[in-house]
């Protein structure tokens, strides 16, 4: 049986579990379903306004209000809204949102000031990080530490830590100025790093700096993290071909998924057809969920490539 989105719906954050969340544009309803067919249940409504992302546990939601200036929180069973931040925005098309620390804890955003906003889920308690451009954000289990890619001097893309509790004072992990797009999985930082039209899938020790090759793509092919399964030992990736022009990376063509096993550091890659976008990893990094022009969200079993509409109606928030 297939979950009827209403037309327009646009989806936004799909997490580790079994769980993800819309966002219908028709109204701004946020609604929570489970993509997972063994125990597919009715769309959930949680409130309204855009850009939502779900906690690893699958128990909170958080988005920003209708005014696009508040960044709040509520039960994904249904309940009162609270609020977490103000003077906070996403961007029309929910490329930079809110994001949630992988142990569930911690979420962070960025200001209309250009500042990083961390707040803890449990009370509440805030802290502004220094004022930076950022174009990514990622936060440590317990939302420690925030890391952020952004322009480097002399121009090009690197990737800094910075500790919520010291606000700004930033440590730069990578220093060749084409690294970006980090995220956290297992204790390390996963990034992709472009150089001379070479993309590759890297993973570093924010305490050593030292990082290691996980998996490579041949010239001209674009290479991403798309999710995290547990313990980092899985990273759901994503390639597609892309050009370069003006500084700028254009993708194009089909977009092929696979799971890295980050210690044996093979993947498999599954075309999808064109014009189709991958959102995340579910359940443990078995299966994925993608999104077709025609506005289908769609399970994908990433060993067998089996395909399972979960919803309809639904417009991409981008992709890669």
């Amino acid at each position: 049986m297939v979950a009827a989105a209403a037309a327009g719906t646009l989806l936004a954050t799909v997490p580790a579990d079994a769980a993800t969340v819309i966002q219908r544009s028709s109204d701004g309803a946020i609604l929570v379903l489970n993509p997972t067919p063994a125990d597919r249940k009715p769309p959930r409504l949680v409130g309204f306004g855009r850009c939502p992302v779900l906690t690893p546990d699958g128990q909170t939601v958080v988005f920003f209000a209708p005014d696009d200036k508040s960044l709040v929180a509520a039960p994904a069973a249904g309940g009162p809204t609270r609020l977490l931040a103000g003077g906070v925005g996403a961007t029309p098309s929910c490329a930079r949102q809110a994001v949630v620390s992988p142990d569930g804890s911690t979420v962070a955003a960025q200001t209309s000031s250009r500042r990083v906003v961390v707040v803890r889920l449990a009370d509440g308690a805030r802290t502004n990080v220094g004022t930076t451009t950022v174009s990514q954000l990622a936060l440590a289990p317990g939302g420690g530490s925030v890391l952020v890619d952004r322009n480097a001097r002399g121009g090009g893309i690197d990737i800094f830590s910075v500790r919520a509790s010291t606000r700004t004072k930033r440590r730069a992990l990578t220093n060749d100025r084409v690294s970006f797009a980090p995220t956290w999985a297992g204790g390390r930082v996963v990034y992709s790093r472009i150089q001379d039209g070479r993309s590759t899938l890297r993973s570093l020790s924010a305490k050593t700096r030292k990082s290691r090759l996980l998996i490579r793509r041949p010239k001209g092919w674009l290479l991403t993290a798309t999710g995290i399964g547990p313990n980092g030992a899985v990273v759901l990736a994503s390639t597609q071909r892309f050009s370069e022009r003006k500084g700028k990376l254009i993708a194009k063509g089909p977009v092929s998924i696979g799971t890295v096993d980050t210690r044996k550091r093979k993947v498999r890659w599954l075309a999808l057809p064109v014009g189709e976008q991958p959102i995340s990893g579910v359940d443990a990094g078995a299966a994925a969920l993608t999104i077709t022009p025609t506005g289908e969200l769609v399970r994908m079993d990433l060993a067998t490539g089996a395909r399972t509409v979960v919803a309809t109606g639904v417009a991409s928030a981008g992709g890669i």
